[in-house]
């Protein structure tokens, strides 16, 4: 091997080396959206979503476990049956059981549906009806 072709090999090897330290950096800011992408999204992609919405109470279980509402769509006008329960996770709010709703009461429910298809409830409250605030009961808008 000649001297021309050992120092060139010396350049290469310093080169590379050269080249592999100043991308060490690189390397890290292209492995953090890897893991943001394709390796963190598995972990949270089985989480149930969180749905919310408003309805009228038909009746609670006696065992106060369910309750069944009538839940009118918004798009379509229509009215669905819906039946959800309370588990260990379900929060009431102003109520000590769903054996305190009555027929007719208006609730707003958050809830999920497990692996089964069950609406289990995350939170219901009763939602208050009530007029205008005092002193606009006369205001038609803007």
């Amino acid at each position: 091997m000649t001297h021309v072709a050992k120092s060139q090999g010396h350049r290469i090897k310093g080169f590379v080396r050269c080249v592999a330290r100043g991308f060490a950096p690189l390397k890290k800011w292209c492995l953090t959206p890897f893991l943001f992408f394709f390796v963190i999204p598995p972990l949270w992609a089985d989480q149930p979503v969180m749905k919310t919405l408003s309805a009228h109470v038909i009746h609670a279980a006696e065992d106060s476990l369910s309750i069944a509402v009538d839940f009118r769509h918004p798009a379509t006008d229509k009215v669905h049956r819906l039946i959800f329960h309370k588990d260990n996770e379900s929060g009431l709010s102003g109520m000590k059981s769903l054996r305190d709703l009555r027929p007719g009461q208006v609730v707003s429910i958050d809830y999920v549906e497990d692996s089964s298809g069950k609406k289990m409830i995350r939170r219901i409250a009763k939602v208050k009806l009530s007029g205008p605030p005092p002193g606009l009961e006369k205001f038609n808008g803007i």
